[in-house]
This record gives C-alpha cells, sequence and structure tokens, in this order.
C-alpha cells in the first residue's frame, strides 16, 4: 500500500508553528520546556545562520552556526497548535510573534522572490562556490546580512513590467 506523503506533510505542516523572536542564548532544553506549557511538543528546530569563524593563529578557518531567534515548533496536536496561537506567549520578558508554518513559508518565499523580477534577494554562491559573506577569512564572526521590508528590493527601472 502507497504512503500518500503529501498528507503526512500536511498534518505536521498544520500542527506546526514559526515563533520569532527568542533569545540568542536559548537552549533548545529551554525552549522544549517553555512550550510544553501550552500542551506536547514534538520537536523544536531553531533556525541557525551559517558564519565563518577564523580562530587567531593561521588555524583552519570552521563555519559555525548562530542562533537566528527563530524556531519552529512542532505541536503533539493541531488544538494544541491553535492554543498556542491563540493565546499570547511570552518568553523572556518578550512577546512572542507566532504564525502557522505554512503562512511562514508563503512568506518567506515572496521575500525570496523579490519583487517578481525573477532576481532573488537571498545571496548566490560566488564563482569560488563560497556564499559571499565567507569572502572575509580575517572577520572571526560575521553574520549574513537580513533582508528587511525598508530595504529597497531592487531598481524600479530594471522591474517594470
Amino acid at each position: 500500500m502507497p504512503v500518500d506523503w503529501t498528507a503526512i506533510i500536511a498534518a505536521v505542516d498544520a500542527r506546526s508553528v514559526h515563533v520569532a523572536p527568542l533569545p540568542f542564548n536559548a537552549t533548545l532544553e529551554q525552549l522544549s520546556a517553555f512550550f510544553a506549557t501550552f500542551g506536547g511538543v514534538q520537536q523544536v528546530r531553531m533556525q541557525r545562520w551559517p558564519a565563518v569563524e577564523a580562530p587567531a593563529g593561521g588555524a583552519k578557518t570552521k563555519t559555525v552556526k548562530l542562533f537566528k531567534g527563530t524556531a519552529i515548533v512542532e505541536m503533539a496536536t493541531q488544538e494544541e497548535a491553535d492554543a498556542l496561537l491563540a493565546g499570547p506567549a511570552v518568553y523572556a520578558d518578550a512577546t512572542l510573534r507566532c504564525m502557522p508554518k505554512p503562512e511562514y513559508q508563503k512568506r518567506y518565499a515572496e521575500v525570496s522572490r523579490g519583487c517578481g523580477c525573477g532576481r532573488s534577494l537571498v545571496p548566490k554562491r560566488g564563482e569560488d562556490g563560497q556564499r559571499p559573506w565567507r569572502a572575509q577569512p580575517d572577520a572571526r564572526v560575521r553574520r549574513p546580512r537580513t533582508r528587511t521590508a525598508s530595504r529597497p528590493r531592487c531598481r524600479p527601472r530594471s522591474c517594470a513590467p
């Protein structure tokens, strides 16, 4: 009997919630314990930025992953996810913005596409195969610049239909 993976993924996405802002020093155990107050937690996925760490002394650089301050929380049931979405969640003196995972994915896809001109706002890999923020080996730890709505997306003349 074949498995309908699209139905399974849709069910998991329906009970998953995107939450932000979270403190950068939060741990997985702390977040799991906090979200357990709203119901059963299946999984907490802490989103991370890749960054380059260049140790002093000329040792080989390595990529570390810095916590982004956002997470995807998969609750046990749809009702528990609705409780998290409905109630004002306050963690570390900050009111969390909660939205369903499909809505978050839709908004992120709109930012990634830009204004519809076909150019992406997400940095591309360079000729050396590295992301642009990895180009500075002398930087200790450098996080990529985030794209915000206040920054112009592209030039109007080049994007005119």
